[in-house]
């Protein structure tokens, strides 16, 4: 990216194109810079069209929300530099807590799969559909499963920054 520099120029009225953290409270926006430095930049990999995909699902859009609260929260009490240990230690909590989750899903996933190809020839035999069909199930379970450990994850407040970093940058994972 950097070989191909982007000039931009806004055509609309330069009151209206300030960004909204300009309008803030000079703590505020120390929040908010110290949380936007903790976004990845998008690797090579990353298309155009991935970030405003990124930015309208709504689990993202979700999370964004919960940061937005944490953010103005722990505005009223902290210094730059306390934010930043803070973000930095909830992210990392964070990541750490849905790293293990996936790896048992993972871990779940290909268990029912194995499962059900086994199960499968034994009910499709003995005409045992009603089981065929539970343990087909099995496998839309296991992401609920994650999806209800994300709601307990800590540092799920911040989930938006690693769910960015997570998705624009291949060269993270």
């Amino acid at each position: 990216m950097a070989k191909y520099p982007i000039h931009a120029i806004s055509l609309g009225d330069p009151g209206a194109s300030l960004p909204a953290w300009t309008a803030t409270p000079p703590q505020a926006a120390n929040v908010l810079r110290v949380i936007i430095e903790q976004f990845p930049y998008p690797d090579e990999s990353t298309s155009l069209e991935q970030i405003p995909e990124f930015r309208s699902d709504p689990n993202n859009q979700r999370t964004l929300v919960s940061l937005r609260k944490w953010a103005s929260n722990i505005a009223a009490n902290a210094t730059a530099a306390e934010v930043a240990h803070e973000l930095q230690h909830l992210v990392g909590e964070y990541e750490h807590y849905m790293k293990i989750h996936e790896m048992k899903i993972q871990r779940g996933v290909w268990e029912t799969v194995i499962t059900i190809a086994a199960e499968s020839i034994e009910h499709m035999l003995k005409i045992q559909f009603g089981k065929l069909a539970k343990s087909i199930f099995a496998i839309s379970s296991r992401k609920v499963d994650l999806l209800e450990a994300e709601l307990k994850a800590p540092g799920r407040d911040i989930a938006y920054v690693s769910r960015a970093r997570k998705y624009l940058c291949s060269s993270s994972q």
